[in-house]
């Protein structure tokens, strides 16, 4: 077993223990070195993926429900036996402003079997099934329910789904969960129907989109119908923290530009984002929000 240097391991313990312990079993170890992607060391690229991804929390989470609507097994979240997996590339050209939103971008993304990388022991989903992980999913889920089944007119939770983000051709990976809901007036075995097929795929398509381009998506308050859009921005430098900032002015119209030129999309994005608002009418409770500063 190989260790990596003192100095490391004191700089950020927690990020050091799953990053570089036993890399030896590390089938991504030294395919692309920190120095490549811009980084001086490992910590602070893992540092640097770990952040993109809580930047991106809310829009990856709508593409989890866009994804099990789609696949239409809605007892998957609750068998914990799926991830749904996000793989990064680093920006190419880099991001002019340096946004750490801007950092990566999506390369693929799917929802992906355990047993399908339990039995080719890839490392990259491992923790997500580690007894503390699993207890901590099933005990998070019995507490949901148990909340959203006493109050009328919440939404009714499929599951908990593990979710990892992890930076193609390095060992960085980062690990966490989304709240998964049934959309509203769900009936169990219900098809989709294609037409809803059709705006499901824009949605995701604009998710991912708004992803690559930089931008960060945050929910709008429930109780504010003046648009169905949520909230667009992007995070820039303010003092020694990244600040989110509106970009209201420019980013939906850059977004409907590449969906006509990409997906020939005549719609609006606000057209897109309604199939969301009228699937997923309480939102998403309890994922997390993208904070309006990181460090």
């Amino acid at each position: 077993m190989k260790y990596c240097s003192r100095d490391c391991q004191k700089a950020s313990w927690p990020t050091h223990k799953p990053m570089c312990r036993s890399q030896d079993a590390n089938p991504m170890r030294s395919a692309i070195t920190p120095a490549e992607v811009g980084h001086s060391t490992g910590i602070s690229l893992a540092r640097a993926v770990n952040r993109w991804s809580k930047m991106h929390d809310y829009t990856c989470d709508i593409i989890a429900h866009v994804e099990m609507m789609l696949d239409g097994n809605w007892s998957l979240p609750a068998s914990g036996e799926r991830v749904l997996l996000f793989g990064l590339v680093s920006r190419t050209p880099s991001d002019p402003d340096g946004s750490p939103s801007a950092e990566f971008t999506v390369d693929v993304h799917y929802i992906a079997t355990r047993r399908e990388y339990v039995t080719h022991g890839i490392y990259i989903v491992a923790s997500q099934w580690e007894p503390n992980a699993v207890r901590s999913r099933q005990e998070l889920e019995a507490s949901l329910r148990a909340k959203l089944e006493s109050v009328e007119g919440t939404p009714k939770l499929a599951g908990i789904l593990p979710k990892t983000t992890y930076l193609v051709g390095t060992g960085m990976v980062t690990g966490g969960s989304c709240r998964v809901y049934f959309p509203t007036g769900y009936q169990p075995g219900a098809p989709v129907d294609l037409v809803t097929k059709v705006w499901l795929k824009l949605l995701l398509n604009i998710c991912l989109e708004t992803i690559n381009m930089g931008l960060v998506l945050r929910p709008r308050d429930l109780r504010d119908r003046s648009s169905t859009l949520p909230l667009i921005g992007k995070y820039v430098q303010h003092k020694k923290k990244w600040r989110w900032q509106s970009a209201e002015e420019w980013a939906w119209k850059a977004l409907a530009k590449v969906m006509l030129e990409k997906y020939l999309c005549v719609y609006t994005p606000s057209d897109i984002f309604a199939t969301y608002h009228k699937l997923w009418q309480y939102g998403m409770p309890g994922n997390p929000a993208p904070a309006e500063e990181m460090d």
